[in-house]
């Protein structure tokens, strides 16, 4: 088939021994921690692209590379040195292979090429790059450790163009450019570019440009179709669909399959100049029954053929009445459009919510919003903390006519009565009347579906923190406890067309939230973080300090490492039931810092109860409870890993320490990064408890990355915060 797409491909293949003689082969995808016990490095990423074992220790490394058109022999060797170099390094720099071991003809140096953007034009990958360069005859290196692919690009106005359509075979490739015999890295210093990833259609596969490991990517994913819904309408008892073809179609028509009973309608529809198709559905006509499929049959003078309907985005939605009956038109299982009629109780599992949500549509339609109740909650009312509790504590002052409120969740009432803080208890009949007379929702996590947001109702999402984690729509996989990939980005679809407004800290998390949640960015209020303004105001607060470590029972006279790292997805054996597991090994730490340090555990509250700390009492202290805020103003050093607590932290100028000692299956199996975390986070990565600990003892908070990452992150963060949220929001 490739040689069909591109005639004049030529394919080398490269072969070369490694030695593993000093090296132990572990098979068990590091399911088994065994570096305390083996000196030898353990070599974990082999692959069917080292897949030849030979006698003495040795392996065959395999790759080939497809040369798009005829090249001279020595462009040829020398572009296959190239691929075997970087290839190779790349497996030592990730098994822990002593780099100075490399045959010298096994190195390559590479130089960093500045890029502003990345994006597709006219199917073509262009690459803006920054500043002034002088590439005469460039060409890019696309590098698979399998498979790798040599073109020529084209160089014009500051950009590089060069064209992927057909080519790629693999589902990833690393981008490099060569010109005038030098190899160079695409790198950016720009995170809201790392944010952004465009993408193409072709011939039923997207083609996506990403920014990962300090350097620029391509991929590839099949869909189903290239046929895409543009937008849906459901009006009086029609619904009409509006499908973006992108070919020179001459006939083209819609079919409607009922899933059961395999009934089919034909329906004509009509086409525009802009390749805009539209058709007109009778509901009357639609299967009796809850899904039916859609399909697209469309005619050129080449070609006959008929398609799924896929979505435009990883979640798409469109309800309404036809008639008494509710459809909607929604993405479901591969992105494949299907129109369904809606039924409440596929959303509502217990009898108790489906109460609850008849009850609060009730309510609404009988009585108009009170202009003078918000309601506030934070991660889903078990704490008095985080932006809500900022935006509270300012309305409380500036707005005395505002009547504040804290939805709290049942057994986490001791601080909001300890603080005499208005509040009632979630889920409650009380609870209901407030939510549905309520003006203001205040809240930074998603409520369940069946909460029903009035039309007059302002809902604020402050969201928790700056992203470093994928999010929502952006999450290829979802390994969580009763729910799956397609049913989590439905559900985050669903909670967020009720978002009237969100919060954002910085534009890097503008672009973020705009793409995972699909929000309007003019929707997302970009402030800084709210709770950061009582950080910025008292970090030399002493007195303060003193009295928040008196009242946990924190030693005076010691430094106080703060531990917290992120909820990992795949922490848990059943639906609602997670385990405590951690890599700090606080024997060893208690050992080597005692004398000088405690440690503050701040877990996730999942697994906060089933921590014991028998045996470390006046070393390690449990406080997964209450405000992390004033757990970050005691603290001399956070130790954390890929949760975005130190996008906050940062803001105290203090240093911290990144615990990474899973980072490979993190970053390859679980959420996957927004950022390069070799290059964005502002302190070192550590792997072992050793290391950890010697990185506290030596800990300087003057360091350059810091600086970088204050001037990039949190430039908003001046203590202001939360006026300019309030003044957005609650307006007279």
């Amino acid at each position: 088939m490739m040689d069909c797409l591109i005639p004049d491909i030529m394919k080398e293949s490269i072969r070369k021994e490694i030695d593993l003689n000093n090296a132990v082969i572990d098979n068990t995808k590091s399911q088994v921690n065994l570096d305390d016990e083996i000196s030898k490095p353990l070599v974990r990423t082999l692959s069917d692209h080292y897949a030849e074992y030979l006698d003495k220790g040795k392996i065959i490394m395999i790759s080939d590379i497809l040369f798009d058109g005829r090249y001279e022999a020595d462009l040829i060797q020398r572009i296959k040195n190239i691929v075997q170099a970087i290839v190779l390094e790349s497996f030592a720099k990730s098994n822990g292979l002593d780099l100075n071991d490399l045959p010298g003809d096994m190195r390559v140096a590479t130089a960093g090429l500045k890029i502003d953007d990345f994006a597709f034009d006219n199917d073509k990958a262009c690459i803006t790059l920054s500043g002034k360069t002088d590439l005469e005859d460039p060409s890019v290196l696309l590098l698979d450790e399998k498979e790798s692919i040599f073109k020529k690009a084209h160089a014009k106005e500051g950009k590089l163009f060069f064209d992927v359509i057909g080519l790629l075979k693999q589902k990833k490739y690393r981008v490099f450019v060569l010109d005038k015999a030098k190899v160079y890295s695409l790198i950016s210093a720009d995170p809201d570019v790392i944010s952004v990833e465009p993408y193409a259609f072709h011939k039923n596969v997207m083609y996506i440009l990403s920014y990962e490991n300090k350097g620029i990517c391509i991929a590839k994913k099949s869909i189903r179709s290239d046929i895409r819904i543009k937008d849906a309408d459901i009006i009086e008892e029609d619904i009409i669909l509006k499908i973006d073809i992108r070919e020179n179609v001459k006939h083209c028509r819609v079919y409607i399959k009922g899933r059961k009973t395999k009934e089919v309608l034909k329906i004509p529809a009509e086409l525009d100049d802009k390749g805009e198709m539209a058709c007109v559905i009778d509901t009357k006509e639609l299967p009796e029954e809850k899904f039916s499929d859609v399909y697209v049959y469309t005619k050129t003078d080449a070609w006959e053929k008929i398609e799924v309907l896929s979505g435009k985005e990883a979640y798409f939605e469109k309800k309404g009445l036809a008639g008494k009956i509710e459809f909607a038109v929604v993405t479901t299982k591969g992105r494949a459009i299907a129109i369904e009629r809606v039924n409440q109780g596929r959303w509502i599992t217990r009898r108790q919510n489906v109460i609850r949500g008849k009850l609060m549509k009730l309510i609404q339609q009988k009585t108009e919003a009170d202009k003078n109740i918000a309601i506030f909650e934070s991660y889903g009312g078990r704490q008095y903390s985080c932006h809500p509790r900022a935006i509270y504590e300012y309305i409380q002052k500036q707005r005395p006519d505002i009547k504040c409120i804290w939805s709290v969740d049942k057994g986490n009432e001791k601080v909001f009565k300890e603080n005499n803080i208005p509040r009632v208890r979630r889920f409650s009949l009380k609870w209901i009347w407030l939510m549905s007379k309520a003006r203001y929702w205040v809240s930074n996590a998603r409520f369940p579906l069946w909460v029903r947001k009035p039309e007059k109702t302002v809902y604020l999402q402050t969201w928790h923190g700056t992203p470093l984690k994928r999010l929502g729509a952006d999450i290829e996989a979802v390994f969580m406890p009763g729910t799956d990939t397609f049913t989590y980005n439905r559900n985050f679809y669903r909670e967020s067309r009720n978002w009237d407004y969100m919060v954002s800290p910085n534009r890097f998390s503008t672009n973020v939230f705009s793409r995972a949640f699909v929000i309007d960015k003019e929707n997302i209020i970009e402030s800084g973080s709210p709770r950061n303004d009582f950080l910025i105001r008292n970090k030399n607060n002493e007195q303060l300090i003193e009295k928040i470590k008196r009242s946990h029972g924190i030693p005076l006279d010691k430094k106080v490492v703060i531990y917290a790292p992120t909820w990992r997805d795949d922490q848990f054996f059943a639906k609602s039931k997670y385990k405590f597991s951690t890599a700090l090994d606080l024997e060893k730490l208690k050992r080597e810092l005692g004398d000088e340090y405690v440690v503050i555990l701040r877990m996730h509250y999942l697994v906060a109860d089933d921590i014991d700390l028998t045996g470390f009492e006046d070393f390690a202290y449990n406080i997964s409870t209450g405000d992390i805020t004033q757990l970050y103003l005691i603290s001399d050093i956070l130790v954390t890993d890929y949760s975005s607590v130190y996008f906050d932290y940062a803001v105290l100028g203090r240093p911290m320490v990144f615990f990474m000692y899973d980072i490979e299956d993190y970053r390859d199996r679980l959420r996957g990064f927004y950022l390069d975390v070799d290059s964005f986070v502002p302190g070192p990565i550590v792997k072992t408890n050793e290391e950890l600990a010697s990185e506290i003892k030596r800990a300087n908070p003057d360091n350059e990355n810091l600086k970088r990452f204050l001037k990039q992150f949190c430039a908003l963060e001046d203590g202001e915060a939360t006026k300019r949220v309030c003044e957005k929001i609650f307006k007279t």
